[in-house]
């Protein structure tokens, strides 16, 4: 039977939707691989802080895990390094790397790549069809919705041909480790039916207002300082300078006291705006562990 091994890194910030999008992909899958991103519960942003022990992780992880797939991938730098481009987010790179090749060591045949904040909906179960008849690569599934504030609003209609969807793809389809998207793969065959959520932009209705407003910081100051190391920062482009860590610790409180209170322009329900009758996957609206359990999707 045909192996497949889902993969997702965390660490670089934390995720409240990390189980909910482990739980989505739990029965469809053979194996999970949480990857240790590195650099979560910082003061100050460091390569230094490559090892993070993911205590929240591991324990939501652990409630919904009843047939053992999930392998918890510690970070290791220099395990890594010989096959990793230097470039943006050099550090999660690296360790996305490890996951992959920690999965072919594993037996995989495809890998299903995705976002710690990604929330597959049930038509996931596709990806067992697919991998049968091998017929591409690699996959991207770049149909998703972006939610914003809660699970009933977003700003607007997705476009087609988006990026920043998760993968899927054959062993052996990468052709390089560097960057944000490691790693890189060979062939990345759109396909539409194949959905998800993207949750970047709003927490469950059961986290309390202080842990939203941190983690709205820690996301925001993460990227201002992974963009100001590599002077891809407006302030480092246009007056030549990198921030200092008030300035970016200034930044990134202003972000999040603004993205905490943000709000999608479209209410999903259909009824105003019919052309976004667009509900949130089911596993949102209920228990991780229930899902799971109930054998869903």
């Amino acid at each position: 039977m045909t192996k497949i091994i889902a993969f997702t890194a965390v660490g670089s910030y934390p995720s409240f939707w990390l189980e909910y999008g482990v739980a989505s992909v739990y029965n469809v899958v053979d194996e999970i691989m949480v990857v240790n991103g590195g650099l979560q519960g910082y003061s100050k942003p460091a390569l230094s802080n490559d090892n993070y022990p993911l205590k929240r992780e591991h324990e939501v992880l652990k409630d919904l895990d009843i047939d053992k797939k999930i392998v918890e991938m510690p970070a290791s730098w220099d395990y890594a390094y010989p096959v990793c481009q230097k470039g943006r987010e050099e550090l999660r790179a690296r360790n996305l790397t490890i996951g992959m090749l920690s999965a072919y060591n594993r037996g995989a045949d495809w890998i299903l790549k995705f976002d710690s904040d990604q929330v597959f909906y049930t038509s996931v179960k596709q990806i067992r069809d697919l991998a049968e008849k091998k017929e591409h690569l690699g996959y991207i599934f770049w149909n998703y919705t972006d939610f914003v504030g809660d699970l009933y609003h977003i700003d607007g209609i997705k476009e087609e041909g988006t990026s920043d969807g998760s993968q899927f793809y054959r062993k052996g389809a990468c052709q390089g480790y560097g960057g944000q998207g490691a790693p890189r793969i060979v062939e990345q065959f759109p396909h539409p039916e194949i959905k998800t959520a993207h949750l970047r932009r709003v927490v469950p209705e059961n986290i309390s207002e202080k842990e939203k407003y941190q983690f709205y910081f820690d996301r925001s100051l993460y990227h201002i300082w992974s963009q100001n190391e590599i002077n891809e920062h407006p302030i480092n482009r246009n007056e030549g300078r990198k921030l200092t860590f008030e300035e970016m610790r200034s930044m990134a409180e202003g972000e999040a006291k603004h993205n905490a209170k943000s709000i999608g322009k479209y209410h999903v329900d259909g009824v105003k705006h019919p052309n976004v009758a667009i509900c949130p996957p089911a596993v949102c609206l209920m228990s991780p562990s229930a899902y799971v359990k109930g054998g869903h999707p």
